[in-house]
């Protein structure tokens, strides 16, 4: 089983981003680690999309600790 890291928007009603490699990964067993760039409940075109974001997000912060949760190797 793989460890695979994947950095992308995170769409809780599309099959898009995070949502895709999720529904393609898992059933082949794959260890998925999903860092959301952004979460949105839906397509941004969509006009009751939400977006969640954060101007002091610090990624350096979130790889070391997705490292030290999952027991990743540099």
């Amino acid at each position: 089983m793989a460890k695979i890291l994947s950095i992308q928007s995170t769409v809780l009603n599309d099959l898009v981003g995070n949502q895709a490699a999720r529904s393609i990964l898992k059933p082949l067993e794959h260890n998925l680690i999903e860092v959301p760039t952004i979460i949105l409940t839906s397509h941004k075109g969509q006009k009751s999309s939400l977006q969640i974001h954060s101007n002091e997000l610090n990624i350096s912060k979130i790889f070391n600790n997705v490292r030290s949760t999952y027991g990743i190797k540099k």
